[in-house]
């Protein structure tokens, strides 16, 4: 099983749930074409994993949308944009039990086997000592090459940002002084142009609950609290693999 398969439905659910927020949904024929579209990549992709049970999310979300335009003056467009969103938050939740199961049959040193040698620098931004200890045993247990450097808010982490290069960032979002959401806005947007080296380095973001700037970047993954360790491993390495890349 190659991780970029599983990297491929996170991006494309990403962007599914990201045009379903900001598309006018009332006869929208754009909105639909696209929505299709990623149902057949998603689909495909779980067909070359050997995982099927995609059709119920697929049907309801068609279903809804022909429901509301056929009789759309009774319907309220926000009520059905929160039921898709259920649907694709519901289909997600499913994909990443299928891959926990497809995981579980394999060592985890099969699994991280084409990324052991590759040597990673890595800044963690977290200001809570027990998730920091454990995003570095994880980080250590996936390569075993890697510098890593900590933040304890998203202050200190533009400081280091100006200094150095990070394969990839690892940060809370509800932080003291400057929150992840604020730390990702400035280094994409670079306005001051201090943070070059990084404005396009792949950042995971971990927190409770999704922030607005989720889908407003590339290279920006969201994870929520809580997750089990093996769902950690493969956000860390789908966030060092760009969609471009697969």
């Amino acid at each position: 099983m190659n991780i970029s398969d599983f990297s491929r439905t996170i991006y494309l659910i990403e962007d599914l749930k990201n045009i379903t927020r900001k598309a006018k949904l009332c006869n929208d024929p754009k909105f639909k074409f696209d929505s299709e579209l990623i149902w057949k990549d998603v689909k495909e992709t779980l067909l070359q994993l050997e995982i099927t049970g995609l059709e119920k999310f697929t049907g309801a979300f068609q279903r809804h949308i022909n429901d509301f335009n056929d009789d759309n003056d009774d319907n309220d467009e926000e009520l059905l944009r929160i039921k898709l969103l259920e649907i694709i938050e519901n289909c997600h939740q499913f994909l990443q039990n299928q891959f926990k199961i497809l995981l579980i049959s394999q060592k985890d040193k099969e699994f991280t086997k084409s990324w052991q040698d590759k040597e990673m620098h890595i800044l963690i931004v977290e200001d809570e000592e027990a998730i920091k200890d454990l995003l570095v045993e994880t980080i250590n247990d996936l390569f075993q090459t890697t510098t890593i450097e900590i933040a304890t808010n998203g202050q200190e982490a533009l400081g280091k940002c100006q200094e150095s290069k990070f394969d990839l960032i690892i940060t809370d979002n509800i932080m003291p002084t400057l929150s992840g959401s604020e730390l990702v806005y400035r280094l994409r947007t670079n306005k001051d142009n201090k943070y070059a080296i990084n404005t396009e380095t792949p950042v995971l973001m971990i927190s409770a609950y999704q922030p607005s700037i989720i889908g407003k970047f590339d290279n920006l993954l969201f994870l929520e609290k809580p997750y089990e360790e093996r769902m950690l491993k493969v956000y860390i390495l789908t966030s060092l693999t760009p969609f471009k890349d697969l």
